[in-house]
């Protein structure tokens, strides 16, 4: 998660979202993204750079919502309100990132 979190403020055209600490709002709904586990010291494993680079490519709006819900488990409402936008913007974001993502990374992961 901590390569994860670098890239929500790595772009300069970022909302500047800074999480710490663990995730927040909720359990884990399923095993997640494969980038999105790991120690600060460890590097992620292979499909979690695939996805990172893939990550890379999106738009800050669409990778900080999948990040904020995917790797750092933020429910809807609190993904939304951490961005500042709408529930249906941040929904709109999700199902764009998901098709990007899709198109670009292997179907086993």
């Amino acid at each position: 998660m901590p390569h994860m979190r670098r890239l929500l403020v790595a772009d300069q055209g970022s909302s500047g979202i800074a999480i710490s600490g663990t995730a927040a709002g909720g359990g884990r709904r399923g095993p997640g993204l494969p980038g999105c586990t790991g120690t600060p010291h460890e590097a992620p494993p292979p499909e979690g750079l695939a996805v990172t680079l893939a990550l890379r490519r999106l738009p800050v709006g669409q990778r900080e919502a999948i990040v904020l819900t995917f790797c750092l488990d933020l429910s809807p409402e609190l993904a939304a309100a951490a961005m500042r936008v709408s529930l249906a913007t941040l929904r709109r974001r999700l199902a764009e990132a998901r098709s990007a993502l899709r198109a670009v990374l292997p179907s086993n992961l």
